[in-house]
């Protein structure tokens, strides 16, 4: 073959076969099984044939034609959308042209014959193409995604597309396809925005741009997702194409971007959300996306949810809204960008928020056992588990670079601790400080400066504790437990609305209470505490959790009085006190080692001489500012004697160490405030004691005192002049009760003490006006405690003034009213002076007669004053010792005092009382005016036809024992706050019980029938079992009454803070019962409908009470007495005799010469079940008749209420 007919060949295989291959493999044919064998991916080989036809000479021609018959295929398959060679596959077409043309761009080296051909050939085929493809798209909406995908291809690959003048107007015709939901927005984003970023900065891509924005936003508005679908897709292009230098920043986008950005707190949170956010913070580190303004709102944005996590309660939108947030935080992290974003001030608060995350209290808001709080509870704990992620990635990267942050989550910390609005407890603030510092600060140093900055100053935490200084005249209450506040003079107001606000968190604390509460936690960590132990400069802090504790304290005693915590909150505060005690014994250990302890009463005593608080000592530092303190008076006295009274023991002074100090411990030396000399004299007392110079110093306080004309002269204010008299009478009073002993309280010459007794007696009892109602009612209880010093010192010498100080009593008693807390105090003194003087009159027969003459009268006031107690909920630790007092003297009221009065209702009211001394005196006070009625009762049944006496029991008892307590939880949780009602009922049923003792048959009777109709038992018995846990649901086993003799029982030696005290009185009231009502307690076990507690009751009564009872039954007829009785029969020989063993009773008589004998035996389980009568012998009756009368006697004694004693004798 000739060279030329070669070529024709080549050409005609080239121009028919190639062209062949080239139409199949892009257009594919009819057969589906020959379309599935072509691999799109050999788009290469057929390019590389291209690339060798045109380095070759001989066939650039053919490679011309071909290229013309590749623009039309391309071009027009394009336009179509379709082939001959039905159906396309538009979307596979357009992949492979485009990976085709694609490749050829890529594998060309310029200047190469390939480039040639392209540049000559293929641009304009390229440009049409891009052209015909946006085109196409616009008509063929369900090809877009293929035709789009290709024309994104082909001008990311030949730059020459991007000169095309028609681009931009055909790019922009697209922009309708965005708001068509069918159009698949991947491919038109990524061709649409790569079109703008190669278009440069022009005028046309800068419009295009903000026309595909201004598009954008119209999805927004109707649809958020699809919208952020969009812009997200337009950053990852623009990261892409390394866009750099192109504005792309609009206030559309910023809009939607902020949107975006708050959709999780308004909206449902979605991950294509998330990721628009995430991207458009990253690429706004590199790029000109978004303005400054823009990326500060949403981190501020992302900043406030994680905020509302932190700070309200949870709510399943605002979970999700937080699991959305930390799932963008997480992204951030995993970016290099995040530490540019951390470097804006709008970032800084984010570290904060996600730390306080990992320690925010679950706070969900609907209740367990729905399905709303087990979805909220499953989205709180992955909230924790991503905030641990993203606080780990922001512990080991942000903070590394910038320790800023670390400083600034501290200070954000620090105000949490004290912020009432913020959720996290005390608790929550330590475990937080913990990690804060073990995650953030890794050196000592650092530590060390962090917990500087947490401790603040001490002029900050003054300033914090200003609001809680004044108080209301509640405080005065505290002054029956706390001497110093009696002796304070401070202004109190009579409402709390007068005093400065003070907020409460969740837990009941003020910032105060938060910020104390904190550091004693903080502190009980022994490590912790030996750091701030070690530093003399952070000494202040344990002075002011000192005071604190004392604070936190008079809380206790008086709720209220110091407003620094509510009652809620009271576990943590008795926490506190705790730590802060064992933190104090620390402190002071630590201290005394550098201190030289036997020189320290006259360093102390020249610092206070000075005016100057010694610094280059921790311990006399500590001690001085106590002493000099001007501020929190009463508080510092309290801690002062705390400090001196642990000093004098581990310091062993000597009295003559001490006596230095009390001329400055006199009344008008000026060196102390009055309760600061207080407070040493009590504390140095009881070493001074014995010495003559403390008797001189209590000589010349008493000395002074006798010059007081009239009671004005203690109207003391502090407002008044320093060297004012009213002051020094005031101190004086104060210092010489202060100074008083426990034995003697004055160890000086008695013609001293009595000549102050008659200078007070003449305006004693005189009622003068003071200024103030609070001052006077602290005058008169420092004048009762003067008092009752004065009676114990001089007993035997006061004969003629018994009466006067009873007179005292008497009418400071009758005319106080115990619901003001001033004259709460005054009662107290009162009492507790009248309490001494009964004590002193058992050896003082002059004493004992004047109370004698006083007690009727006495002992009315007192039963007046009990009765107000009754249904007094909350108690103050002074009303409880008010209370207890007068408990103690009710126990000397005569009983015809009681009855006269005719107490009892109200003392049975009283049995329910808060106050459980209070519900023993009831009790006993009844017990007499029991026994009192029962007597009368019983004479008056025996003498009076019955219906004319009312032998009814009590409405007040009966509605007690008819209205039991819910017991039904008694074994399962703690009932503290219902003890007292258990215990009055039982003392209730006590009382009606005590109704049986040495009472008549016929009463007995009455009082048994009325029990049964009111069906009392039924009430009782359910109480009585759940204490014992006895038949209860539980599974653990009954009270073991083996140790305990339950036949005898004193109220008295009741403890409630003792569960074992009910199990006692219950069992004691349960054996009473079935002694004295056994037919009632046997009825209600008869007609139980509980199985399980029927056998559980018969089992525990058999056990334990069986027994003891026919042993009392049994050795009742073997006294004497009884026997006696029972046999003296004039008609019929009648003997008895008991069987221990067998727990039977034999009766014999004789009926006409011949022998009759009945046996009655008592079962194991009596008395629930019946006594079993047999006839033994019988003569002349015969049989059925005999049966018949053991029957009727079987019934009788079954449904009678009386002893075994009763029956014998009764037969």
């Amino acid at each position: 073959m000739s060279e030329e007919q070669s070529v024709k060949t080549a050409a005609m295989l080239i121009e028919d076969k190639f062209w062949n291959i080239i139409k199949f493999f892009f257009l594919q044919s009819r057969n589906k099984a020959l379309n599935e064998k072509i691999d799109p991916r050999t788009y290469d080989v057929i390019a590389n044939r291209f690339i060798v036809l045109a380095s070759a000479e001989s066939t650039k021609d053919i490679l011309s034609n071909m290229a013309l018959q590749l623009d039309q295929l391309f071009v027009q398959t394009v336009v179509d959308c379709a082939s001959a060679q039905e159906p396309l596959d538009m979307e596979l077409f357009s992949q492979k042209t485009g990976s085709f043309l694609t490749y050829l761009s890529h594998e060309c080296k310029p200047k190469t014959a390939i480039a040639c051909f392209i540049e000559s050939h293929m641009n304009d085929m390229v440009k049409r193409l891009v052209l015909e493809s946006v085109g196409s798209a616009i008509v063929h909406k369900d090809k877009s995604h293929g035709l789009l995908l290709l024309a994104k291809q082909l001008v990311d690959a030949f730059e020459v597309t991007a000169t095309e003048p028609k681009l931009a107007s055909a790019t922009r015709q697209l922009l309708p396809l965005f708001m068509d939901d069918e159009t698949p927005i991947s491919s038109l984003t990524s061709f649409f925005v790569t079109t703008v970023i190669l278009m440069k900065n022009t005028d046309e891509s800068e419009q295009l741009w903000t026309d595909f924005i201004q598009q954008v936003y119209a999805i927004y508005e109707r649809s958020e997702v699809r919208a952020s679908e969009i812009v997200a897709l337009a950053f990852e292009q623009i990261k892409i194409k390394n866009a750099i230098d192109t504005d792309y920043q609009r206030e559309a986008l910023d809009t939607m971007m902020k949107g975006f950005a708050e959709s999780p707190r308004t909206g449902m949170p979605h991950p294509v959300l998330e990721n628009a956010v995430c991207l458009g913070l990253i690429q706004s580190q590199f790029y000109k996306v978004l303005s400054d303004a823009a990326v500060d709102n949403i981190l501020s944005t992302l900043e406030l949810i994680l905020q509302d996590f932190n700070k309200k309660e949870h709510y399943v939108q605002g979970l999700r809204a937080t699991v959305s947030v930390l799932n963008m935080l997480e992204r951030l992290m995993q970016d290099e960008s995040v530490y540019r974003l951390s470097e804006r001030n709008s970032f800084s608060g984010i570290p904060s928020q996600v730390f306080d995350a990992l320690h925010t209290s679950q706070k969900l808001h609907h209740d367990e056992d729905t399905d709303e709080y087990t979805e909220e509870l499953a989205l709180y704990r992955d909230c924790q588990v991503k905030a641990t992620t993203v606080w780990d990635s922001i512990a080991s990267g942000i903070l590394m670079r910038r320790p800023d942050l670390a400083y600034s989550i501290l200070n954000q910390l620090k105000k949490s601790i004290i912020d009432v609005t913020y959720p996290s407890s005390p608790s929550d603030s330590v475990q937080r400080v913990g990690r804060l510092l073990s995650s953030a600060f890794h050196s000592d140093d650092e530590r060390e400066k962090a917990v500087c900055i947490l401790l603040d100053t001490e002029e900050e935490w003054e300033k914090l504790y200003h609001p809680f200084m004044q108080h209301t005249t509640d405080y005065l209450s505290l002054a029956v437990t706390d001497p110093y506040v009696a002796l304070s003079v401070d202004s109190l107001v009579d409402d709390e609305g007068e005093l400065m606000p003070v907020s409460f968190d969740v837990y009941g604390l003020s910032s105060f209470g938060r910020l104390v509460l904190f550091w004693g936690e903080y502190l009980s960590d022994l490590g912790l505490a030996k750091s701030i132990l070690a530093d003399s400069s952070k000494d202040w802090l344990i002075r002011r959790l000192m005071l604190a504790s004392v604070a936190c304290s008079h809380e206790l005693a008086a709720p209220g009085t110091h407003r620094i915590w509510e009652k809620k909150a009271v576990e943590g505060v008795r926490a506190f006190i705790e730590h802060i005690k064992n933190l104090f014994s620390m402190w002071l250990s630590t201290a005394i080692a550098s201190s030289n302890l036997a020189e320290f009463p006259q360093q102390l005593l020249v610092s206070v001489k000075r005016q100057q608080v010694m610094k280059d000592n921790r311990l006399l530092d500590f001690t001085s500012h106590l002493a000099l303190s001007c501020k929190t008076i009463t508080l510092s006295a309290n801690v002062l004697h705390q400090v001196i009274s642990k000093l004098l023991v581990l310091g062993s002074w000597s009295a003559s160490e001490l006596e230095s100090w009390l001329p400055l411990l006199k009344a008008e030396s000026v060196e102390l405030n009055l309760l600061t000399k207080a407070a040493i004299v009590s504390a140095f007392k009881y070493v001074l004691g014995n010495t003559d110079a403390y008797r001189h110093y209590q000589s010349d306080l008493c000395s002074k005192l006798s010059g007081v004309t009239s009671m004005l002269e203690f109207d003391y204010s502090p407002d008044e002049e320093i060297d004012s008299k009213r002051k020094r009478y005031w101190s004086l009073l104060g210092l010489l009760n202060s100074s008083a002993l426990k034995i003697e309280s004055f160890d000086i010459p008695r013609q001293r003490l009595l000549h102050l007794i008659q200078s007070l007696r003449p305006w004693l009892s005189q009622d003068f006006e003071f200024s103030e109602d609070q001052q006077r009612a602290r005058a008169r209880a420092q004048i009762a405690q003067l008092l009752k010093h004065l009676a114990k010192s001089v007993p035997d010498d006061l004969g003629g003034h018994w009466d006067y100080f009873l007179d005292c009593c008497f009418s400071w008693t009758a005319y106080a009213d115990a619901n003001q807390p001033e004259e709460l105090l005054v009662l107290y003194y009162t009492l507790d002076l009248y309490e001494t003087l009964v004590l002193l009159s058992k050896e003082n027969e002059v004493l004992q007669e004047a109370i004698n003459k006083h007690l009727v009268s006495y002992g009315k006031l007192l039963l007046e004053l009990v009765v107000k107690e009754y249904k007094r909920e909350t108690v103050s630790e002074a009303r409880r010792a008010y209370q207890e007092v007068l408990a103690r003297l009710l126990e000397h009221v005569p009983k015809k005092t009681l009855v006269e009065v005719d107490c009892f209702a109200d003392l049975s009211r009283l049995l329910m009382t808060h106050n459980e001394s209070l519900q023993k005196r009831a009790y006993s006070l009844l017990n007499k005016l029991v026994t009192e009625q029962v007597q009368d009762l019983s004479v008056k049944l025996e003498f009076t036809e019955t219906s004319e006496v009312q032998a009814a029991i009590d409405n007040n008892i009966l509605s007690i024992i008819l209205s039991p307590p819910d017991a039904s939880e008694w074994q399962a949780e703690e009932m503290d706050e219902h003890h007292h009602e258990i215990f009055g009922y039982l003392l209730a049923w006590m009382v009606m019980l005590d109704h049986f003792k040495d009472i008549t048959f016929k009463l007995k009777q009455e009082y048994t029938n009325e029990l049964k109709e009111k069906e009392s038992v039924a009430h009782l018995m359910p109480v009585l079992c759940a204490i014992l846990n006895v038949g209860q649901t539980s599974g653990s086993k009954p009270f073991n009454l083996s140790p305990w003799d339950v036949t005898e029982y004193d109220v008295e030696g009741f403890d409630g803070t003792h569960e074992m005290s009910f199990d006692i009185l219950a069992a004691h009231l349960y054996y009473r019962a079935l002694r004295h009502i056994p037919s009632l307690v046997r009825l209600w076990w008869i007609d139980c409908k509980n199985r399980q507690l029927t056998l559980a009751v018969e089992g525990y009564t058999e056990k334990h009470f069986s027994q003891p009872l026919i042993n009392y039954e049994l050795e009742l007829l073997n006294r004497p007495d009884i026997k006696s009785q029972l046999e003296e029969n004039e008609e019929n020989e009648f003997t008895i005799k008991t069987l221990k063993a067998a727990s039977e009773v034999t009766a014999k008589y004789v009926v006409d010469e011949q022998d009759m004998q009945i046996a009655i035996k008592l079962p194991s389980n009596y008395p629930l079940r019946q006594i079993e009568v047999e006839g033994v012998q019988k003569v002349g009756v015969n049989d059925k008749q005999w049966r018949g009368w053991m029957f009727a006697i079987t019934a009788v004694i079954g449904s009678q209420v009386w002893t075994i004693n009763n029956k014998e004798k009764e037969n």
